[in-house]
């Protein structure tokens, strides 16, 4: 945004309001000679380009400008920082075309870049601050030539002819000149937030002058001069901003500004890099779990997706190659795998039906349909746990539509549904299987009671023996288990009487086991943390010490709900649903064990 459109925010208003209020129009007689007129200044439209070898650096990419990029900056006036007073956003961009918005000094302006072959233009730069004949004269401005031209050599704009008002009030409209000299000082090296960049420094000196027809009242003369500083793939990193009347008085004090964060193409500026890397798949998805006889992940694919719904996807840890089964049922939902590898069970949320599908086939073995309510209708499957000695048995946390949603906990042997099922209302919405299999864990995650459980595997379902309430929360999208007992939240808790062990310092929760090292892994973060950053945190599961925080994102989005999938070595998977739909985040860091 060079200094035209900064004329926007006030410039040209307060010429104006200088001739408004020159007065004038005609004599007081038939004895008073008529005024002298100030002729009118001809019409020029004039660009002057400096000759010589032109830079082409257009590969630096310093004039970044798509769709959500933003720039924030620190402003200094009067020797007082204001940080984060002033900012530079764009808010739409298609194809060439890019509009955006610049707030400064608590006045926003907007305007439009076009990119063209002889570099970034700004779109009709006086809009809404000059009248229609000026706005038609001026046209299109070229903003910052590329390729850029030599140091030091100066390009010149001019744009002459009518102002199309009469703003003296004698019946003549006025005249005005528009310049612009543009220079490129030099290439200088900034300090920015976060280490240094090589800028080119651009000094724009725009001169508008309204000659009123009336010779008695003097010219009107703003002198709009920026210098700006651009960085290579950043934007706009730095200016220096004045303006001054016609006889160098200032009309409003000089200001900088200096950047402090920003984002460009959708990548935070002046942030350190996760610790690690992270493969962002946009896959929309209800549910995800490891298989860790295979190294892939399997992935419930809705029957909303724009493509291959209805099917399970399988995803590589290795590579994040994606691939697809056939569709397997309606709308599939909850997942669970076989400790073994021979079974993934499925839960069709469109029937209200448990798969159980070979591995790595994912072939049909057993279809159970879970119970109907004469009132609620058909039960769906909230959640899966298969038995970690038995393949054939599956417990599911069943819901219905109502809230609360709990409809019990059932057993399904070799695809046959045990009559004996825990009761509905409050229960368990989350389920895992003691490492004995004689055992269920669940946690209440809907109500307030907040309440973990016990429940016994019977010849012919389940049995609730106990309930200890726990402050966890609704937030728990999962439970686990150790060696010792269930692991929700942030707490371990022993097995045998559901006593608490200790809890990690982890805000975000969400814990889970990493098995092969017998480590925690759960969120610093909560979804509703408004941190810029995202980290998780690693603990000894038996001391509850944090061992590291690797970083795994640090642009943050508040109201982003993540739920951490246990992986291969080194690696989680980190399941991200927010308003822009799920995705599946592949994390892999040296800080993981």
């Amino acid at each position: 945004m060079a200094s035209v459109r900064w004329l926007q925010t006030w410039s040209v208003g307060l010429v104006v309001a200088a001739l408004s209020a020159c007065g004038g129009g005609g004599g007081g007689g038939d004895d008073t000679p008529a005024p002298t007129v100030r002729p009118a200044l001809p019409t020029l439209v004039q660009d002057i380009a400096p000759a010589g070898e032109r830079l082409d650096l257009r590969s630096r990419n310093y004039f970044p400008a798509q769709a959500g990029d933003s720039w924030t900056y620190d402003q200094i006036q009067g020797g007082i920082t204001t940080p984060g007073g002033a900012a530079l956003w764009v808010q739409t961009a298609s194809g060439s075309d890019a509009w955006f918005s610049e707030r400064v000094n608590g006045q926003t302006v907007t305007g439009q870049w076009r990119r063209t072959a002889e570099g970034v233009v700004s779109v009709d730069p006086l809009a809404g601050a000059a009248p229609a004949a000026v706005r038609t004269l001026v046209g299109d401005m070229l903003e910052y030539p590329e390729p850029f031209y030599a140091v030091g050599a100066e390009r010149r704009a001019i744009r002459q002819g009518s102002w199309g008002e009469d703003l003296d009030g004698d019946g003549i409209a006025e005249s005005f000149r528009l310049e612009v000299v543009q220079v490129l000082v030099g290439f200088e090296t900034l300090t920015l937030p976060r280490g240094s960049a090589e800028t080119a420094h651009f000094r724009s000196t725009t001169t508008l002058t309204v000659s009123p027809s009336l010779l008695a009242n003097p010219l009107a003369t703003l002198v709009a001069i920026e210098d700006s500083w651009w960085a290579p793939g950043i934007g706009r990193v730095a200016v220096n901003r004045v303006a001054v009347d016609g006889n160098g008085a200032s009309v409003e004090p000089a200001y900088a500004l200096r950047i402090t964060s920003g984002s460009v193409g959708g990548e935070p500026l002046f942030q350190q890099p996760p610790d690690g890397t992270v493969l962002k798949l946009a896959l929309a998805h209800n549910a995800l779990v490891y298989d860790r006889s295979r190294g892939v992940y399997y992935a419930s694919v809705p029957a909303s997706a724009a493509s291959n719904g209805n099917s399970i996807a399988r995803i590589d840890a290795a590579s994040g190659q994606v691939t697809y089964s056939a569709p397997v049922g309606a709308n599939p939902g909850a997942l669970a795998v076989s400790a073994d590898g021979t079974a993934l069970y499925v839960g069709l949320d469109g029937s209200g039906e448990v798969l159980r599908l070979t591995l790595p086939a994912m072939q049909e073995v057993t279809r159970t349909r879970l119970p109907v309510s004469p009132f609620w209708g058909q039960y769906l499957a909230d959640n899966l746990a298969v038995s970690p000695v038995d393949p054939g048995v599956v417990a599911v946390s069943m819901r219905r539509a109502a809230s609360p949603r709990h409809a019990g906990v059932a057993l399904i042997r070799d695809g046959v549904l045990q009559p004996q099922v825990t009761q509905e209302h409050t229960g368990s919405n989350l389920i895992v299987f003691a490492d004995d299999g004689q055992w269920l864990y669940g946690y209440n995650n809907e109500s307030t009671e907040d309440g973990l459980r016990r429940l016994e595997v019977l010849p012919d379902g389940l049995a609730e023996r106990q309930v200890v309430i726990t402050s966890g929360g609704f937030t728990p999208w999962a439970i686990d288990v150790s060696a010792v007992g269930p692991v929700v939240i942030d707490g371990a808790y022993r097995g045998t009487d559901l006593a608490l062990l200790g809890r990690v310092s982890a805000p975000g929760g969400g814990c889970r086991l990493l098995r092969m090292a017998q480590r925690l892994v759960c969120l610093q973060e909560s979804w509703l943390d408004s941190s810029p950053s995202r980290h998780l945190v690693v603990a000894d599961s038996g001391s509850f010490v944090t061992l590291a925080t690797p970083a795994y994102t640090h642009l943050g989005s508040p109201g982003d709900v993540v739920a951490i999938v246990p992986g291969p070595a080194g690696q989680v998977a980190l399941r991200i649903v927010g308003s822009a739909g799920s995705s599946v985040w592949l994390f892999t860091s040296p800080m993981l064990p």
